[in-house]
């Protein structure tokens, strides 16, 4: 395994390291979080379907996760009096195997549905998963997201 490779695995499990505090810091107020399948419903600044996120997890009032066709993405919510500020850290799988699979497991029991003016006819029967995993994105290696009883590794 090369230097780069390590330094960059190490970075990465800072950051979810990082984020996973944040999300287990409200622990106590959530109920169970998953990563909902984008079927339409998560849209860009300009109100059109963004096709780019896969999987979008809110896992609490402070974290949302969006995993992303060629990487994933953290936008941290923190409140100061009446502000609400927004930190975002995208992270891209540089030189990826561009025929790596997604399998979602574990899924949850129901299912959401979303309706707002820019889908008005509505992203119905939405499935949610607890675990998500991008495999082979680099030979041998998959990368695993867990939303875990509302504490995100």
């Amino acid at each position: 395994m090369s230097k780069k490779l390590i330094h960059s695995l190490f970075f990465y499990w800072f950051v979810l390291s990082c984020l996973n505090s944040i999300a287990a810091s409200d622990h106590n107020t959530q109920t169970k979080s998953y990563f909902v399948q984008n079927k339409g419903q998560v849209i860009d600044q300009h109100h059109k379907p963004n096709e780019d996120v896969r999987y979008l997890l809110n896992a609490n009032s402070a974290l949302n996760v969006s995993l992303r066709k060629k990487g994933f993405s953290y936008d941290i919510f923190t409140k100061e009096e009446d502000s609400t500020f927004i930190e975002r850290i995208d992270v891209v799988f540089k030189n990826a195997n561009p025929n790596y699979t997604v399998e979602s497991k574990e899924k949850a029991n129901d299912y959401l549905n979303y309706y707002s003016p820019s889908i008005p006819e509505g992203a119905t029967f939405i499935p949610q998963f607890n675990r998500v995993v991008y495999q082979n994105i680099y030979p041998s290696i998959d990368v695993e997201f867990i939303a875990n009883n509302g504490d995100f590794k």
